[in-house]
């Protein structure tokens, strides 16, 4: 039997959190385990149509550089597997798809953004009023005399699959698997709670962990807690 740990990568590399660092911090919890063998997967955004996109090769450099087959930690030897989430879980034999177009551009409209303060920055040449100027008339550029549109300067980014797919695949680990005695979630995204709840409410016997990277987003953490999940904060631990 070994550990699993479902990871939302680009959400620890947006929190600066180096991968064998969340890996050590794991094996620090899990020490009086026998187990000493983990399953680590990866979900993000690697593929732009069929091409490995600049995450995906970041990650495959970051795993070069500090992820080996084994780590030491506290004298114990932990024997480390780390893959990319290409498909779906493989629970049985032939129920595994690829997912792929995990990342998508489109054209950008003009960003939906809040004013949180009218107060002007320390610089004595803030230009944060101009800004706001330029995006009210969604022009490609500051200048008042710019004839491009927004849409036809800018695109927009965006995951897609990454938070299902890493849904579904905790689910279902943890509920129809018999592979793991302990399953590790390391994510801030509240999108993972129906998944969370939905594996609560199977009564299943084996340790579930949920990694917040980021306090502040989470808020059922009390009732996720007298359900049996064991939850871990990244921020209180590296004040």
């Amino acid at each position: 039997m070994s550990i699993l740990v479902l990871i939302d990568y680009s959400n620890i590399k947006n929190q600066n959190i180096p991968l064998r660092k969340a890996i050590e911090y794991i094996t620090d919890r899990e020490a009086s385990s026998e187990i000493k063998k983990i399953q680590v997967r990866l979900y993000g955004g690697w593929y732009e149509n069929s091409q490995a996109t600049d995450d995906r090769n970041n990650a495959v450099a970051e795993l070069s550089d500090t992820m080996p087959g084994a780590i030491i930690n506290d004298g114990k030897i932990w024997q480390i597997k780390t893959e990319f989430a290409d498909y779906t879980a493989k629970i049985k034999q032939l129920d595994v798809f690829p997912v792929k177009n995990t990342v998508l551009r489109r054209k950008s409209t003009s960003p939906e953004l809040v004013l949180n303060s009218y107060d002007e920055c320390d610089s004595p040449d803030c230009g944060k009023m101009e800004v706001l100027k330029w995006l009210k008339r969604k022009r490609g550029c500051t200048s008042q005399l710019c004839q491009k549109k927004y849409a036809e300067i800018f695109s927009r980014v965006e995951q897609k699959q990454v938070d299902t797919h890493l849904a579904i695949d905790f689910y279902r680990y943890c509920v129809e698997s018999n592979k793991f005695d302990s399953v590790w979630l390391i994510s801030n995204d509240i999108d993972m709670l129906p998944s969370i709840f939905s594996v609560i409410s199977n009564n299943i016997d084996r340790r579930i962990n949920v990694l917040i990277t980021q306090k502040v987003l989470w808020i059922h953490d009390q009732l996720l807690e007298e359900s049996g999940v064991n939850i871990w904060n990244w921020e209180e631990c590296h004040a």
